[in-house]
């Protein structure tokens, strides 16, 4: 089935105990998933991250380009249980933004001293972030694509962890309930010496916009990433 984000909303209690509770192969595609600008203030798409990812047997893929979409609805078609896939609001790309893999995390680019995690729509701003370090000649960042946000896959997470001192997490959703959130308890449950930037939409109605406008209000944009790290990789 395909449903717009915010129409999944209205839907939440079906999702649950008409699917997940029987735990059914039901493939839910869901468009319009992040920012969808001038859409407006009803049709953004940020809380559907933060709420399915609590509800059980549900397996969660935010693809980031043609490729990587066409890979989770085969996996998505193989499962016993239900799958949702997100994407964002416009096309997908068609050329390759990440690798061709069906690995839950994939790695894009290799880097030294930081790393950024981030899945969807926020995937080609962390290319952009990287370009910029290289222009600008700071660190270059690792760059991962979690295509599978729920469940995330722990021990591909744990890899990256202890790698790297600083991670980046940057997504189209609200930061409460989101996958930074997420990341940010296992670290700190497991007290690992990483730490962390969360960057996402803040605990705010999002007001009618473009899409590039409202990355920038929200500070989803390459230089306002670089500019994090470089502030926090100075006190080290």
């Amino acid at each position: 089935m395909f449903i717009y984000s915010t129409f999944l909303q209205r839907a939440m209690d079906q999702l649950m105990h008409d699917i997940a509770l029987q735990n059914l192969p039901v493939v839910i595609m869901v468009d319009r998933a992040g920012l969808s600008g001038s859409d407006g203030d009803t049709h953004q798409g940020l809380l559907d991250i933060s709420w399915s990812r609590a509800i059980p047997n549900l397996q969660i893929f935010t693809p980031c380009d043609e490729n990587s979409l066409k890979q989770a609805m085969i996996i998505a078609s193989k499962r016993e249980g239900p799958t949702l896939i997100r994407y964002p609001r416009g096309h997908i790309p068609a050329q390759n933004l990440s690798p061709d893999s069906d690995s839950a995390i994939v790695k894009i680019f290799d880097g030294s001293k930081w790393a950024l995690l981030g899945h969807g729509a926020s995937v080609q701003t962390m290319r952009e972030t990287r370009e910029l370090a290289k222009m600008k000649n700071f660190d270059l960042p690792a760059v991962y694509d979690i295509r599978r946000v729920k469940p995330l896959d722990i021990k591909l997470l744990d890899d990256i962890l202890s790698r790297y001192k600083i991670i980046a997490v940057i997504e189209e959703s609200y930061k409460s309930g989101g996958v930074g959130e997420d990341i940010a308890s296992y670290i700190a449950g497991n007290k690992l010496d990483v730490k962390l930037l969360q960057f996402a939409v803040p605990d705010i109605c999002v007001k009618h916009a473009t899409q590039s406008q409202q990355r920038e209000l929200y500070g989803l944009t390459a230089e306002n990433i670089l500019n994090n790290y470089r502030s926090i990789s100075n006190e080290e």
